[in-house]
């Protein structure tokens, strides 16, 4: 099974899906440093080292990206954390933050728009308790969280898995 991995950071989840059984063909981070670690420990892995947002951009990104991790087809997991300052409640006593304005927080949209193109026969996305809350930035009328309205349409089967560490765990199964 083929996974396709981002904001990888050093490799921690993509360790944890190998060891799962998953063949992690491709990584995109943009942090230097992390990048030289994915290629010392992952000397087989794809490493993609630029902004997300400059890979996926292009009307044919997300079909690039593939096609540069030799995914034949979808792939059968797309597994990311992306980064959590943005919905970390640490800063919410900042009133930008509350107002849903954090630029990094777009880094959720970009997982996202992956996770639509990619159509991924399953996702996990990894990040803090708070990305689930809604904030002023969430449409009126809406009820679910900024994350369940990003995967509206995209993902059925929804489970919730929270650590006492803090951290959580939001894991799909897509549909079809």
């Amino acid at each position: 099974m083929d996974a396709l991995s981002l904001f990888s950071g050093c490799g921690g989840l993509d360790l944890g899906m190998e060891q799962a059984g998953f063949n992690v063909r491709l990584a995109v981070e943009q942090d230097h440093d992390a990048c030289d670690s994915l290629t010392a420990n992952f000397p087989d892995l794809v490493v993609v080292e630029d902004d997300i947002w400059d890979l996926i951009a292009p009307a044919d990104g997300v079909d690039l990206l593939l096609e540069k991790g030799g995914f034949n087809n979808r792939p059968d997991l797309l597994v990311g954390g992306p980064p959590c300052k943005a919905f970390s409640k640490s800063g919410n006593w900042l009133e930008w933050k509350r107002m849903g304005l954090d630029p990094q927080a777009t880094l959720l949209q970009a997982y996202t728009h992956v996770l639509r193109e990619a159509r991924p026969k399953r996702f996990i996305l990894e990040n803090v308790y708070g990305l689930t809350y809604r904030n002023r930035a969430t449409p009126e009328g809406d009820r679910g969280s900024g994350l369940r309205l990003s995967v509206r349409g995209i993902a059925r089967g929804l489970l919730w898995l929270t650590s006492e560490a803090a951290a959580a765990v939001h894991c799909w199964s897509r549909a079809g």
